[in-house]
């Protein structure tokens, strides 16, 4: 068997698991070593491949060489692409369907974003009929829904990633569940306060006004806002900006990754983060303590985020090869072993309740019966951008009376 090796930053795992430098846009397809073997093509984000990392390399080398030994009918070329930006798998797909089909893949991973346009564009199959029930049963809590679209599944969740609260243990005699809590604290708590690229609004900000019962669209798909819960969210946030618990500065966050190093540094006890900064943190287990994110009636709230596989080929062979692949790697021991490895969730019940930390995984479970799935189609609507122009506001100083008013004003005269 040959050994790993790795080229610049290509990664190319075939029957042979070796890896090797290849053009990322390149369209030829290699030529399997054995006629009677099935080309299976797979694209893997480099946010998932720790190339500075041994032994998590040797743990994917080890489990696609395991599937090529056992599979002798398939051949798993593995390449790596960007997650995000140009030439990432989102935008290689759209761009390759209606001029080079033959240079797409059959099996991609990608965020539940990139997902949903996947879907939309038609670069993805529905997977629908395959998944069966005992692997949907075997899931996380509410985590099948990041591979869904109307109905629809498109992708099998492989790990997750969820934004929860943390805090120093020092400063707080127990976790702050909710808005009174918070408030009656006092003390500054940082959150992202500014829309990732591309989007309207905060996704902390949108989850607590979800939790609160508000919408950003009606029953018949019109945008809209509630007076009720877009209130109950004003106030918390106005109130903290006037105890000095938050200020503008929030705006100046899109990842809890901007601030991890300021609240590392204690100069602030309260902020929001997400698991995978959290887990790959080398504070992690010292001073830190977790919760869930704070809500207006303190019940347990996170917001969940993911890389799910996709199928891509519409040949039924290579479908058979691709899904025969992805049951393989979400194999609960398989997915433990290299989310384990770089410090992720696993998107698998049996999957988190093997791993060391037993603790934050059981706490984990727990929080996710009241996890939110970002609804993607809506987060660039009319009234995710009031919503988000109603919070800027209130961080400048404004009423949330006048913030809310503004924002319901602002959206029924856009019709």
């Amino acid at each position: 068997m040959r050994k790993a090796l790795l080229i610049m930053t290509i990664l190319m795992v075939s029957l042979s698991s070796t890896l090797y430098a290849q053009n990322p846009d390149a369209t030829s397809t290699p030529v399997p070593d054995d006629d009677s073997e099935l080309l299976i093509r797979v694209w893997l984000p480099d946010g998932l491949y720790a190339a500075d990392d041994a032994a998590a390399v040797a743990i994917l080398e080890d489990q696609v060489d395991r599937f090529n030994r056992m599979n002798a009918q398939y051949d798993v070329e593995l390449r790596l692409k960007a997650g995000s930006g140009t030439g990432s798998i989102l935008t290689t797909l759209i761009a390759a369907q209606p001029v080079a089909p033959s240079a797409i893949p059959d099996l991609v991973l990608m965020r539940r974003n990139d997902l949903v346009q996947a879907a939309r564009s038609g670069v993805i199959r529905s997977i629908e009929d395959w998944v069966p029930d005992t692997l949907r049963a075997d899931l996380l809590p509410n985590v099948l829904q990041l591979g869904q679209l109307d109905n629809t599944l498109y992708g099998l969740p492989y790990s997750i990633s969820i934004q929860h609260l943390v805090y120093q243990g020092s400063t707080f005699e127990e976790p702050p569940l909710s808005f009174e809590a918070v408030l009656n604290d006092g003390e500054r708590f940082l959150i992202p306060g500014k829309p990732v690229a591309g989007y309207e609004v905060s996704d902390v900000l949108l989850a607590q006004y979800l939790h609160a019962g508000g919408r950003l669209v009606d029953s018949g798909g019109v945008a809209t806002l509630d007076q009720e819960p877009l209130n109950e969210i004003l106030s918390f946030y106005a109130q903290g900006v006037e105890k000095g618990i938050f200020n503008i500065d929030l705006l100046n966050y899109t990842s809890p990754n901007d601030y991890w190093t300021r609240f590392l540094q204690t100069d602030v006890s309260i902020a929001i983060t997400s698991s995978d900064t959290y887990l790959q943190s080398s504070e992690t287990g010292k001073h830190i303590e977790y919760a869930p994110v704070p809500t207006y009636d303190g019940e347990p709230l996170v917001i969940i985020d993911g890389w799910l596989w996709a199928l891509t080929t519409t040949n039924v062979e290579q479908q058979r090869g691709a899904l025969a692949f992805l049951e393989w790697m979400t194999s609960a021991e398989a997915q433990a072993d290299y989310t384990l490895a770089l410090h992720i969730l696993p998107s698998r019940q049996r999957a988190l309740r093997i791993w060391q930390d037993s603790v934050y995984a059981a706490t984990v479970e727990v929080w996710l019966e009241g996890g939110i799935v970002i609804p993607s189609d809506q987060r660039n609507n009319n009234a995710a951008h009031q919503l988000q122009a109603a919070f800027e506001a209130v961080l400048n100083g404004a009423a949330y009376e006048d913030a809310t008013s503004e924002a319901l004003l602002e959206l029924s005269s856009s019709g």
